[in-house]
């Protein structure tokens, strides 16, 4: 049974994704399920960290809530794989961080503003 990660409303999940990534653990789980190229186990995670089976599913759901991974139930198995979505929506901040950081460089300019 496939459950798919919640859709992401831009700006008001931005705050969500950023919470669900500012977690070294979490991170780390994300880095594996990309170098893997293919869905994990949960019990494959769990063997990479330092971690009880209980905490890695929480992390998991965390990523899972935030629409940052989907989980598919394989009989008594959990694989969970990167969702493309929460990836789009961090290019579009970093485009949109970009641009107002280059609106505030080039006021500043306009203004004499050495900073």
């Amino acid at each position: 049974m496939y459950v798919p990660p919640r859709p992401l409303d831009d700006v008001s999940d931005l705050s969500d994704l950023c919470k669900a990534l500012g977690d070294a653990t979490r991170l780390q789980m994300l880095q594996l399920m990309a170098m893997a190229k293919r869905p994990l186990c949960v019990c494959e995670l769990e063997n990479q960290f330092d971690l009880s089976q209980p905490t890695v599913s929480h992390h998991l759901r965390i990523l899972r809530d935030a629409g940052v991974v989907s989980a598919t139930r394989r009989g008594t198995w959990v694989f969970y794989e990167l969702e493309s979505k929460p990836m789009q929506l961090l290019r579009k901040l970093q485009k949109l961080l970009r641009a107002d950081s280059c609106d505030e460089q080039r006021a500043q300019d306009r203004a004499g503003d050495p900073t």
